[in-house]
């Protein structure tokens, strides 16, 4: 039997003394801590699940149901307060000096290391080769291809895989310890350098991170970081389109006369044939950085040594494109791979840190400036405006406009005008067709990215104009000179080494004027060109050399003095050793340092660290004590990972294989030393788990380990050979080697047994429970019941007075493991570490381990902040910065008060508390004078101001004005869980498709979730009939405010508050205040909801699969948060745990789990547990009455096209001022965006639209049946109710291309300008009403957003319907939908019903 007795244990004389000392034993008595038999908790948990099967045979079947389905890693957060003499032994032992030197050189070798790793990828890529030709292919397909994006990928995916398969053979033990040792080897390292790396020698556990990314880079295929990335998804379609650009310009003779001449003059490009450089099949020679820059330097040019500038592609093309109407594509260049050193500058750090680093920076720049700048600056216009030989770029030109001729485009006007006249010459015609003259202004307009010459401007304009242009040019460029130059005097004047510039308004404002000068001077030049070859080419290139490096230098300066220094860096603090809280088993401590002890104080558990001393040796079980005052020592048992660790302990070590494959022996007994008992290991054992060394007819089998591959496929049933049908020899085959294999297991399966009975570090743990040995299927499920046993934590009293001494003597350092959950003053709710963390030492846990500590902690060091702390003190006037707006359904709603009232409030009372004024009339005259100036906008009244005095001095961030140590403790809950992630999303399905009618089935409803573009983020649940049960803007968040009870506070008024002062800030150099914790605050609550009403509801959660740029860019930068609600999202629903349910789902120990945990972008796509997601389009733009959609494209081949036509236009009748003109049109003879079935609709001219004016960059109100009306009556065409208007549309062409573009505005379904938006429906419902959302159709979406979440929510139920559909024998495949098959299926189904 594999469990041991406990009589067993005591007579064998483990190493775990624990046993054999009668006062441990009484203490397990006396804290009621039993030493159970984990036969019997296995058993007991085991009628526990049974009983809740037949619960759920009765119970309904609801996503409460998934609990406990997959192991779950958290790191929790702690902070440490050092207990007695710490502090002091921690400085007198110089533990953080020693440990902030480790990471500054850390930051130094990460350079050194990625600069070998950069050249280690160099040599790697350049021996690759493979063929490009069919990734070509599939990427040049047309669009209308039927899986066009799936032939891409899996060509994508070919490559990738052998780049993959390329760089992992060549990178073998590259990204760990020995990659440190490779590099020593190298001749070309510095002392410095090798220094650096001897001081990571034994402390490489410090680089794991760093190793794991750079792995990254190698190896992974699909990511933006990794060099394959860079190469397969990156830059060979720039490559690509490189070639098709060539290809086009071999026909342009003058073009390509030049490029050729250009190449044959200047051998430093290394191109011989142009023609066998742009064939896709060179691409091999492209992929490595060296390949990279050659391409580059072709096509962008470059500067020899002498400072001469050699013409690239690009630059001959641009000299094309400005005298020619007929333009060229340029070409892309392609990206460096993610490792290659930038162009640094030496006297500039990555990050300045101080004032020091910043005065060193400024000096550093400005000594690179001549003293005579400014001489040389006029000096270089003079030359220029005389030669005539220089360009300047479009936004210039147009600056030029408004400055001196009071019109932006005027300059622009007089050189199209040039053009049209020199192309009328050159045809000799006497004007040019409207169609001719809008290709020039588009050939200049295509040109802004370009330059316009002088020469150009100068023959479109008149000699004074030219002279007003060139002197406008020469007196801006010696201003902005001799301002930079003013800036230098100052800032030199003012500013010396030594001074403080952070903090200090006046040096701040030196700084930032000196660098927005400098900044502004290379703006204005760098909108210049001169002509390549010229002899002021060299003035200017040095020019803007010189002038470049302010842009780092103003960005580095501007981050350094607007960075909060409450946020620094923490340190992450080794006490001397590289394995400091590496694990916690109690055979270790002495090599990781770290124990953890607990005390009960007033009833109430408070937890410690405890780090030993390097090299000291303390003895903790002579500390065992019965005394009044103890510690309770943790004694923690591991036996990790019984797949790796039973054969690394028996059958793969030294000994046994020298006895078997030197010695030649038949058996070998290990014992012993880690043994309690002898072991026995047989040939005919190691044999079959060392397949190499089976020799069968001359056979050396490549398999390493005993596998399900090596018996299923290498054993063959000899018999068989020669004898019977093909067919039949595989079926006999396929029984023999599952026989074979059967065996081997049982065999393999008993040998572990026999193991973990006799090992000294698995004979602690009861493995009584695990099956016959028979009985399992697989090694992995074997290997399962192993690991879910071999953890076990138990307690041990040790005197506290002994602990005492050890810490007073610095031999232990202690500290409190601390939240404000462990405060003597805690209320309320504990937060969700806590509840972890104390779960993992609870009885329960204790007894029957579900949740287990890990290894892997982590202790930093915070240093407390310098600057000077802000503080309110007792008594001191306090202004709430939300005030209270309104009541609205019960609801009492807070926001922001704004910035500036706020601050003018703040004045009023200090002033009143110096003079000990009342301030209620002053505050009265201060509102209604910001009321006055901010007319139109919300009127605040006096009352609605929140004002409380300070009961007690508040510190402002005063956890960031002390120094703080932090531990960071990993833990695993659920780790005895079938590890079912990969099974999650088949297991949601089938509970879909086995539970949608089933007997105590719950009906499945789908939510429907929307980023919103006027709210935040939107909701609209829909039940299984698609009828909205509840639909919601989220805007407002919940919060509970002492004294006032549950207040609503308006995020989303709050958010973008935050949002322009932070603008402002950033402007002006201000330190830009924290936003995270506002977004992070409104989401938790946001999440919380969605969360509690998936599961409350029964609701499977629909959202939009959208890129990251389009989620982005729908709102402001400052609110881009539905990414970060995503996957937060998927973090909660992942471990879902209530603080109010003690038992039962959502308890600890039953966590609901609907989703994986986020890990990576690919996690955002398809579905995800209970999260599904559909394509973005036409969930918007639906009328949810009549289901009617814009299905007509406005452009064909880049180029507008008329809709209404003879074809689509059926009829066109007046019918009544309030309805308009009725359209009949039939989409299908459109060019429509999607084939559907339902195409003939009637669309009125009904109501007002909200239309941009481009003109006026806004938003003008138009009522488009007053449009149509004013354009039938400048033409005298009569209408009259119901008259057909259609022939008369038709046969007038300039009458159907105003009413084809009225169509087109009406047929657009949503209005929205600062102040409203809505869906205003052009299409009838049954009803013969028109949808607006701003009405109260009851049953239907209440706004623009919520039409999106709805019509979201209808597409998951669609799709997710699709797929039960598909559902066959456990076979599982999401339903892949096109758009046009949704919208066919909502039009004939029209969910809402009239």
């Amino acid at each position: 039997m594999i469990a041991l007795s406990q009589e067993k244990k005591s007579n064998e004389k483990i190493s775990f003394r624990i046993y054999r000392n009668q006062i441990v034993a009484n203490h397990y008595k006396n804290n009621n801590i039993k030493n159970s038999n984990r036969s019997q908790l296995i058993a007991k948990d085991a009628q526990k699940k049974e009983r809740m099967l037949d619960m759920n045979k009765t119970a309904e079947k609801t996503l409460k149901n998934f609990t406990n389905q997959f192991p779950i890693s958290k790191t929790l957060r702690f902070e440490l307060k050092p207990i007695g003499e710490t502090l002091e032994y921690i400085k007198v032992n110089n533990i953080l000096n020693e440990d902030r030197i480790r990471e500054e050189n850390y930051q130094e070798l990460k350079k050194v290391l990625d600069r070998e790793y950069n050249d280690m990828l160099t040599r790697i890529l350049k021996n690759f080769e493979t063929d490009w030709i069919n990734l070509a292919d599939a990427l040049t397909l047309n669009s209308d291809v039927v899986n066009r994006r799936e032939i891409i990928n899996e060509e994508k995916e070919k490559v990738a895989g052998k780049l993959n398969e390329h760089i992992k053979k060549n990178t073998k033990n590259m990204f760990t310890e020995k990659f440190l040792k490779a590099v020593l080897e190298y001749e070309d390292i510095t002392d410095r350098e090798r220094q650096l790396i001897e001081h990571f020698k034994g402390f490489s556990t410090y680089l794991t991170t760093y190793f794991q990314n750079r792995e990254n880079i190698f190896l992974e295929t699909g990511k933006g970081v990794s060099a394959i990335n860079r190469i397969v998804n990156e830059n060979f379609p720039r490559f690509l389109d490189g070639v098709k650009n060539y290809k086009k310009i071999i026909n342009n003779e003058k073009v390509i006369t030049e490029i050729r001449d250009n190449i044959r003059k200047n051998e430093e490009f290394g191109v011989d044939d142009l023609d066998e450089f742009f064939k896709v099949e060179n691409f091999n020679n492209l992929i490595d950085e060296d390949g990279i820059e050659r391409y580059n330097a072709l096509i962008g040019g470059f500067t020899k040594e002498s400072g001469k500038k050699i013409q690239g592609l690009n630059e001959i093309i641009n000299e094309y494109n400005q005298k020619s109407v007929s333009k060229i594509k340029r070409f892309t260049a392609l990206y460096k791979q993610p490792l290659s050193p930038k162009n640094t500058i030496s006297w500039v750090p990555d990050i300045i840190k101080d004032d020091e680093e910043l005065f060193d920076t400024i000096n550093g720049y400005l000594e690179t400036i001549p003293e005579k700048f400014t001489e040389s600056i006029e000096s270089l216009y003079n030359n220029c405006i005389e030669k005539n030989n220089f360009a300047i770029k479009i936004q210039l030109l147009n600056n030029i406009s408004n400055a001196i001729f009071k019109d932006w485009s005027y300059l622009n006007q007089k050189i199209e005008e040039k053009l049209v006249r020199e192309n009328q010459q050159e045809k000799g015609e006497k004007s040019l067709s409207k169609k001719e003259k809008e290709k020039i202004k588009k050939s200049l307009e295509e040109s802004a990215s370009n330059k316009i010459s002088m020469y150009e401007i100068k023959n479109s304009i008149s000699e004074d104009e030219y002279d007003s242009v060139t002197l406008w040019l020469k007196s801006e460029a010696i201003a902005k000179a001799e301002t930079a130059q003013k800036e230098k005097e100052k800032y030199v004047t003012n500013i010396s080494r030594g001074a403080k510039i952070k903090g200090n308004d006046r040096n701040e404002e030196s700084v930032k004027q000196l660098l927005e000068s400098f900044n502004e001077l290379l703006k204005f030049i760098s909108h210049h060109e001169l002509k390549l070859g010229d002899d002021n080419q060299t003035s200017f290139q040095e020019s803007l050399e010189i002038l470049s490096p302010v842009n780092l230098v103003y960005n580095k300066a501007r981050n350094y003095i607007t960075k909060k220094e409450d946020v620094e860096d923490k340190i992450k603090l080794n006490f001397s050793t590289p394995m400091l809280g590496s694990g916690w088993s109690k055979s270790k401590e002495r090599e990781n340092l770290t124990i953890i002890l607990r005390r009960k104080i007033n009833g109430k558990y408070m937890y410690y660290l405890g780090i030993m001393k390097k090299k000291e040796k303390i003895d903790f079980e002579e500390m065992i004590s019965e005394d009044a005052e103890t510690y309770e020592k943790m004694e923690y048992f591991l036996f990790p990972d019984a797949a790796k660790m039973i054969p690394k302990c028996s059958i793969t070590t030294k000994e046994v294989k020298n006895a078997f494959e030197k010695n030649g022996k038949n058996e070998i007994i290990l014992s012993g030393g880690n043994f309690t008992q002898p072991l026995k290991i047989s040939r005919e054992l190691y044999e079959l788990y060392n397949p190499s060394y089976c020799d069968k007819e001359g056979e050396v089998y490549e398999d390493k380990t005993f596998t399900t591959k090596f018996i299923r496929n290498k054993w063959i049933n000899p018999e068989l050979e020669g004898i019977g049908s093909e067919e039949k020899k595989l079926k006999e085959n396929d029984k023999y080697k599952l026989d074979v294999y059967k065996e081997a297991l049982a065999k393999w399966i008993d040998f572990s047994k026999d193991f973990l009975s006799k090992y000294k570090g698995t004979s602690i743990f009861d493995f009584s429970h695990l099956k016959k040995s028979e009985e399992y299927r697989a090694l992995d499920e074997f290997y399962n019941d192993i690991n879910k046993a071999a953890y076990k934590i138990e307690f041990v009293n040790l005197s506290k007075n002994k602990i005492d001494r050890l810490v007073e003597e610095g031999k232990l350092y202690l500290f409190q493991i601390y939240n404000k959950d462990f405060s003597e003053h805690s209320r309320g709710k504990e937060n969700l570490h806590t509840i972890y963390f104390k779960e993992i030492f609870s009885e329960e846990n204790l007894e029957n381990p579900i949740h287990k500590l890990s290894g892997g902690a982590e202790i930093f060091y915070r240093k407390k902040s310098e600057k000077n702390s802000f503080s309110h003190k007792k008594g001191e006037y306090l202004v709430n910065k939300t005030y209270f707006s309104q009541e609205k359904d019960g609801k009492k709603i807070y926001k922001n008060l704004p910035e500036e009232l706020y601050m003018d409030i703040c004045k009023i009372l200090q002033e009143c508390k110096k003079t000990d004024k009342k301030y209620d009339k002053d505050l009265e005259i201060c509102v209604k004078k910001w009321n006055k100036s901010h007319k139109g906008d919300i009127e605040i009244k006096t009352e609605q101001i929140e004002i409380n005095r300070a009961k007690y001095e508040i510190k402002k961030d005063k956890r960031f004005f002390e120094n703080k140590y932090f531990l960071h403790v990993p833990i695993e809950m659920n780790f005895v869980a079938e590890n079912g992630k990969n099974k999650l999303n088949s297991r949601i399905i089938e509970h879909l498709i086995k539970n949608k009618d089933g007997e105590n089935a719950k009906e499945i409803k789908y939510l429907g979730v929307d980023r919103g573009e006027r709210n935040l983020i939107s909701l609209c649940l829909v039940n299984s009939k698609g009828e909205i049960e509840h639909q919601e803007n989220i805007n407002l968040v919940e919060t509970n405010r002492n004294g006032k009870g549950i207040i609503n506070v308006d995020y989303n008024e709050k958010l973008s508050s935050k949002a322009k002062t932070r603008e402002e800030e950033r402007k002006n150099w201000k330190s830009i205040s924290n936003i995270r914790n506002l977004k992070e605050g409104y989401l938790s609550g946001v999440v919380h909801k969605v969360a509690k009403m998936a599961i409350e509801e029964n609701a499977i959660i629909i959202m939009e699969s959208l890129n990251t740029g389009f989620k982005r860019s729908r709102q402001k930068i400052e609110k881009s948060i539905y990414q970060k609600f995503e996957k937060m999202l998927m973090n909660k629903l992942s471990f879902l745990v209530e603080k109010n349910i003690q038992m039962g789902p959502g308890s600890i120990r039953e966590p609901i789990q609907l989703t994986r945990e986020f890990k990576e972008e690919k996690d955002l796509k398809g579905h995800n547990g209970i999260i599904f997601y559909i394509s973005p389009f036409w969930t918007s733009q639906i009328d949810p009455a009549t289901s009617f959609v814009r299905n007509f494209k406005e452009k064909k081949n880049g180029r507008k096209i008329r809709v209404i036509t003879e074809d689509s236009l059926l009829s066109l009748r007046y019918i009544s001022p309030e309805e308009g003109f009725k359209f009949k049109i039939d989409f299908s003879k459109m060019e429509r965006i999607f084939e559907l079935k339902n195409n003939i609709w009637e669309i009125y001219t009904i109501g007002e639209k909200f239309i941009f004016n481009s003109d006026r960059k806004s938003i003008d109100i138009v009522n488009v049946t007053e449009k149509l009306e004013a354009v039938f009556n400048s033409e005298n065409i009569e209408y009259k109710e119901s008259q057909e208007l259609r022939e008369i549309v038709l046969e007038n062409k300039k009458l159907l291309k105003t009413v084809d573009c009225w169509f087109k505005e009406r047929t657009k379904l949503r209005n929205k300008n600062e102040n409203q938006d809505f869906i205003l429906s052009p299409v009838k419902n049954s009803a013969g009403k028109f949808f607006n959302s701003k009405d109260d159709f009851e049953g239907l979406p209440k706004d623009s957003d919520l039409n999106g979440a709805y019509n979201i929510a209808l597409k998951g139920k669609f799709k997710i319907e699709k797929t039960a559909e598909k559902y066959k024998d456990g076979k599982i495949n999401l339903y892949k939908m096109n758009d046009s098959e949704w919208l066919d299926d909502y039009q004939k189904r029209l969910y809402f019903k009239h």
